[in-house]
């Protein structure tokens, strides 16, 4: 099963739309599932009205997120989300798995979430890298894979509200020998650097760029490792990785 979460301006159609055509380019397997919150408010103070809203949408999605863990049927859950929505998201699923290993479960087994994908993540890099250390977020999961740009010029603009490092715009330089270490420590966990995409803004590159959703689709549909023959990704340093513009030249 794949599940997405929007992020910060979109509407319910639009989402629909583009796990539509993610799923389109999986062969259509698995059961695509659309998580929508409203996150499409109007004027100059949309963002922060946004940003309450998923606060709001927490619970919500705790309680979706419930009933999928408990359906034995579904083997597997792959979670995209984007933007605004990673926040959501991982806020969200924070509080289940402390829940799940307070009752003495197995949150790995229990949730069975394969990939969590995060696109362009408006999330604070403090945060997440108390999460992944502290908190030990990431052994929940089977991989965990961030996709990142320095050209996202909407995380530039909230990365500038928020007086914050955007995690969405990480790069190797912004991550000092402590800060790798965790990383390092976290061993199922990457970090894809995106080149610069079409369009003014370069927020919405997990779609719209072919390299970087062929790069998603064959993490799901084959459970490929980056750097292998079916993500021909360069290794950087660490955890961290390049796709470049030959991306599908080369596969």
């Amino acid at each position: 099963m794949v599940l997405f979460v929007h992020g910060f301006n979109n509407t319910f159609n639009e989402s629909v739309f583009t796990l539509a055509g993610i799923w389109h380019f999986m062969k259509r397997q698995g059961v695509p599932v659309v998580y929508s919150w409203p996150a499409a408010a109007k004027g100059f103070n949309a963002y922060f009205a946004d940003k309450e809203s998923g606060q709001f949408t927490i619970f919500h999605l705790k309680e979706t997120l419930r009933l999928l863990f408990k359906n034995p049927e579904i083997e597997k859950i792959h979670i995209i989300a984007h933007s605004r929505g990673t926040d959501v998201v991982t806020t969200t699923l924070r509080e289940l798995i402390i829940e799940n290993r307070a009752s003495g479960g197995n949150p790995r087994k229990d949730l069975r979430i394969e990939n969590l994908i995060l696109a362009a993540p408006d999330l604070d890099f403090g945060i997440i890298k108390q999460r992944l250390m502290a908190e030990q977020f990431g052994p929940a999961f089977g991989k965990i894979t961030i996709y990142t740009s320095q050209e996202d010029s909407a995380l530039g603009i909230s990365q500038w509200l928020t007086n914050g490092l955007s995690f969405g715009r990480l790069n190797t330089k912004d991550v000092n020998k402590n800060e790798q270490n965790i990383f390092n420590s976290v061993g199922n966990v990457s970090l894809i650097k995106v080149p610069k995409s079409g369009g003014l803004i370069g927020h919405d590159y997990f779609h719209s760029n072919p390299a970087v959703s062929s790069d998603l689709i064959n993490l799901i549909l084959y459970n490929a490792a980056p750097g292998s023959k079916k993500r021909p990704l360069k290794k950087l340093e660490n955890n961290f990785w390049s796709l470049g513009f030959d991306y599908l030249i080369n596969k």
